[in-house]
């Protein structure tokens, strides 16, 4: 598991590795479900004092963990917690992926990064506003509110993650999910109560059930 270096001096992500069993007396820890990214565009980050490799994706995604990751201490992610150097082990560890996910405390699903920062600013707000208001009042909400919910949701089911067969087991393995997007943070309940709302609204377009496919797979499971 990775632990992130509290106040860290350094412009990198920077962490230390420790060996904690996944079966007995395991720590609270967190799980991060994220999209692998452009194998050939790289960053740097700090493991253990010395620099490590990994693509943007992952980088941009521990900086955005690092973030909401509160009192958990420790979190796990495949790219660095897995040694896929040895065979042995990492057939092991694909073998026991779903188990890693279930017994994560908070399971975290990075969407990556909008392409105007201002989106995720204001869609996630609306998207939470909308799931703290009564479903059973739904004909009271304004349209207003649904209407950016609805283009929020639009926006969020685009991204690619909701595209990869391995992340659909990773969520639904998982009991607590959260979705991160740039440097907002919504809980996976206020993402489907606000569903619940918008799919049954006249915002809800063919483009909007196309984008829910995947989204969809999962939350049905």
């Amino acid at each position: 598991m990775l632990a992130f270096v509290p106040n860290s001096q350094s412009s990198k992500v920077e962490c230390t590795m420790h060996k904690h069993s996944l079966v007995r007396n395991t720590p609270q820890y967190a799980a991060l479900s994220y999209c692998w990214g452009d194998e050939n565009d790289r960053r740097d980050i700090i493991v253990n004092n010395q620099t490590v490799t990994v693509t943007a994706s992952l980088e941009k995604a521990l900086r955005c963990l690092r973030t909401h990751l509160g009192e958990v201490a420790f979190a796990w992610a495949d790219a660095l917690c897995i040694n896929r150097g040895d065979n042995q082990e990492r057939n092991l560890q694909v073998r026991l992926m779903t188990q890693n996910y279930q017994r994560a405390q908070t399971v975290f699903a990075w969407l990556g990064e909008p392409f105007n920062a201002s989106d995720a600013r204001s869609m996630v707000p609306a998207i939470e506003a909308l799931a703290q208001s009564s479903i059973q009042v739904r004909g009271h909400i304004a349209d207003s509110a649904i209407s950016s919910s609805c283009t929020g949701r639009l926006i969020l089911l685009n991204c690619p993650l909701w595209q990869r067969r391995w992340i659909i087991q990773e969520l639904t393995a998982a009991s607590n999910v959260k979705i991160l997007y740039d440097e907002a943070k919504i809980s996976w309940h206020e993402l489907t109560k606000a569903y619940a709302i918008c799919s049954v609204s006249r915002f809800w377009l063919p483009e909007h059930v196309v984008s829910a496919t995947s989204y969809r797979q999962i939350s049905d499971l």
